[in-house]
């Protein structure tokens, strides 16, 4: 005979980055008066943020009830062993307790092998008891009639009991139907993870966050967390990365209009986003003197026709600029204004404040990514 028990454990580790191995066996188990106690050990290494290695163990205790103690276990093993990341929480596992049993023998349970004689007394001796029985019977007969009506009260309790356990069982299986796991959806796409909530009759709630672990467009993590129950129709909140937090420009150019007669000058590191900020570090000289007008501000567009501007940010050391003399400014854009998550090309313009009159400086940046 077998047995199969479904089980599932989460497993925290600190600061978790991803896994290097893992290892699973019955460490040990007991069997006394039908109870089957033991222990599933998990364990292995994994590397946490900072890249480095570090060992975990997480011992798994069960309990197994049988009806009867006269079982024998022929064999106990872990089967259909799954693991899934918990991104920096752990990792989660599912597997099944796999029991091999059979029914003792016991040597009483063993016929006995009689001879022809032995048998023939046996028979005279049934008969002798059959006709005693006859006498007996005939005498409890009208005791018989009282006990009738007992077992006829214990009958009717019976059929109360097993009514009301049918009763029970009935509710706990209505109550399952309307319940579905949460399927496991890390590591895949954002479409798939759709797809798979709708067709679990669940309602998928996405959400999007940075992530260095898992790129763009993947499932991070889900909550509830794949493999718990919930009632049908109930929204799952899917977090779907936006890739690294930090992404930095491959290639760049800039393009500058003079403010003077003279011969401004601009230099720049490649762009670089992090967190929906778009950041250009420069470091310009300029041929005449001025001063940044107010605390640094401008407008940027991906069009040369400034059809839809969004603010800069002019982040500077000075305020006041001097002719001949190289300035430090980063320009601060914000993404999600741009419509565009990686703009190739950018035009700004930048308030100064020259002779007390206003004016714009124009920089333009083509952007590889």
């Amino acid at each position: 005979m077998e047995l199969r028990i479904c089980c599932e454990q989460k497993i925290e580790l600190e600061k978790y980055k991803n896994l290097k191995s893992i290892n699973y066996e019955i460490d040990r188990y007991t069997f006394d008066n039908g109870e089957l106690n033991g222990n599933v050990v998990v364990k292995g290494i994994y590397e946490n943020n900072e890249s480095l290695e570090n060992e975990y163990i997480k011992s798994v205790p069960f309990t197994l009830m049988f009806k009867s103690s006269g079982y024998e276990i022929k064999e106990l093993k872990i089967d259909n062993f799954k693991h899934y990341d918990v991104v920096n929480n752990g990792i989660e596992c599912s597997f099944d307790i796999f029991v091999l049993y059979e029914l003792k023998i016991s040597e009483g349970s063993i016929p006995n092998i009689m001879s022809k004689d032995e048998v023939k007394e046996e028979k005279i001796e049934k008969e002798e008891i059959k006709e005693e029985k006859e006498v007996i019977v005939k005498k409890e007969t009208n005791s018989n009639k009282g006990n009738k009506k007992e077992k006829k009260n214990n009958k009717k309790v019976w059929l109360i009991i097993l009514g009301a356990v049918s009763f029970i069982i009935i509710i706990i299986y209505i109550a399952n139907m309307n319940k579905v796991k949460v399927p496991y959806l890390i590591g895949i796409t954002e479409e798939n993870a759709i797809l798979t909530i709708q067709g679990n009759n669940l309602i998928p709630n996405i959400e999007y966050e940075y992530n260095d672990s898992y790129e763009e467009g993947k499932v991070v993590n889900t909550y509830p967390y794949g493999g718990d129950k919930i009632d049908k129709g109930s929204t799952i909140t899917v977090i779907i990365s936006k890739g690294p937090s930090t992404v930095y420009s491959e290639n760049s150019t800039i393009r500058w209009y003079n403010i003077s007669n003279g011969e401004d000058n601009w230099k720049f590191t490649n762009p670089y986003i992090t967190e929906d900020y778009l950041y250009i570090e420069c470091q310009p000289t300029f041929a005449t003197t001025f001063n940044w007008k107010g605390e640094g501000f401008g407008n940027a567009s991906i069009t040369d026709t400034f059809t839809k501007t969004v603010p800069v940010e002019i982040i500077y050391e000075n305020k006041e600029v001097k002719a001949n003399e190289e300035q430090k400014i980063k320009l601060k854009i914000s993404t999600k204004d741009l419509d565009v998550n990686k703009p190739t090309t950018l035009y700004t313009r930048l308030a100064i404040d020259k002779n007390n009159k206003y004016q714009e400086i124009d920089v333009n940046f083509s952007i590889s990514w």
